[in-house]
């Protein structure tokens, strides 16, 4: 596995000087940072594995890291799933109103409110008249 990392490694080098050559810096640029990281990141995975195997070689710690490899591995699977089911229901466009909906919209943008014709204004001296009533 570690010779897989290398070689890739190795090869993201390679077509980074190939870049620099043809003048591609920023792109050269990415290569060599993906080589490295690649690179860096193996040796730390490898040494964290072998800490992992010589601290699980006792069989009382194995059962309880078994448990508990188990029920991380559990939450994690539900956290994926909620966090891709609430995204999908986010992305998900909103529902547009039925047909039937739709067209008593359509009949209410059509229609314009008709204005009334102001009432007569009376000439007689009636209270309600005066204070704004209705005759």
């Amino acid at each position: 596995m570690m010779c897989l990392v290398f070689t890739i490694a190795v090869f993201c080098l390679t077509l980074s000087g190939l870049c620099w050559m043809v003048g591609w810096k920023s792109g050269a640029s990415q290569l060599a940072r993906i080589a490295f990281a690649l690179v860096i990141g193996s040796a730390v995975v490898s040494w964290f594995v072998d800490s992992l195997r010589s601290f699980f070689a006792q069989s009382e710690v194995r059962a309880v890291a078994a448990g508990l490899a188990v029920l991380l591995f559990l939450a994690v699977a539900v956290f994926v799933v909620g966090w891709f089911f609430k995204r999908r229901s986010v992305e998900a466009s909103p529902v547009r109103p039925t047909i039937r909906r739709r067209t008593q919209l359509a009949e209410l943008g059509e229609s314009t409110p008709q204005t009334q014709p102001a009432p007569p204004r009376s000439a007689s001296t009636d209270d309600l008249q005066l204070f704004g009533g209705s005759p």
